[in-house]
């Protein structure tokens, strides 16, 4: 394991809410300068995430999150060649035909998405993808309870195989699992479920909280980059969204 401490402590410290202290782009080119080929691919895995989620911009014709590895023209060559993304992408496309299905049933691709990261990586990358998939089951868990949505009951129960989410469903009276402790969130939602900024606030908080506590093996490898990469993500979220697209974030969590 490479020890990238002289990185590591180049890096200004983020606040949740403070101005973030380095760009994306800023933070991408140091990474990219100083990195190992297989950490950077990491740093790439990490970043796919939100590639997937610019699929549904790409459909919706909206403007794309910048921190994805690909652009609107990258995103077009992907989809016609059928690379960068993992082959259920593509069976997902074949399934759904026209773009209004393919985001009215987006939830689907992005539980998929989940599974396959929760499966096939390991580190903080893993942890991070059980974390995400278990904050937007238990906000989803409280859609259906207030609305009754069947599509969605049906997504979240029939995509249930990381043992670790079974396991926090299994004893639902502690809402734990071996990183993390979920019972403040189960609270925030609870409290703030009708009040969608006040959600979203919290969401964020709740995340950048538990990132920043998460025990890794070493304070200097390529999986402390990844965490202070997650905290960045959160901090500038908070930091750019206004009260509409904090709810449209919510809206869209599924």
């Amino acid at each position: 394991m490479v020890d990238y401490f002289y990185l590591l402590a180049s890096f200004p410290s983020v606040e949740l809410n403070s101005e973030p202290p380095i760009s994306f782009h800023s933070l991408m080119w140091r990474l990219e300068m100083n990195l190992e080929e297989k950490d950077f691919e990491k740093i790439k895995d990490f970043l796919r995430y939100f590639d997937l989620l610019n699929l549904r911009a790409f459909w919706q014709k909206k403007t794309l999150d910048p921190w994805g590895n690909l652009d609107e023209k990258g995103i077009e060559e992907a989809l016609l060649v059928e690379t960068e993304f993992p082959e259920f992408v593509f069976d997902y496309l074949k399934k759904y035909k026209s773009d209004e299905e393919r985001c009215k049933f987006f939830p689907e691709l992005l539980l998929a998405y989940y599974s396959y990261m929760i499966e096939r990586k390991k580190g903080f990358i893993q942890v991070y993808f059980i974390f995400q998939k278990t904050i937007r089951f238990l906000i989803s868990e409280k859609k259906i309870e207030k609305g009754g949505k069947e599509k969605e009951r049906e997504l979240f129960f029939a995509d249930l195989k990381d043992i670790a989410l079974q396991e926090i469903l299994q004893k639902s009276d502690s809402y734990e699992d071996l990183n993390f402790d979920y019972r403040p969130l189960v609270k925030l939602i609870e409290e703030q479920f009708e009040n969608p900024m006040g959600l979203f606030n919290g969401l964020m908080e709740f995340q950048f909280s538990k990132i920043t506590e998460l025990a890794l093996d070493s304070m200097f490898s390529i999986d402390k980059i990844l965490q202070y990469l997650a905290l960045l993500r959160i901090a500038t979220e908070v930091s750019s969204l206004d009260q509409e697209k904090g709810e449209q974030i919510i809206g869209q969590i599924a």
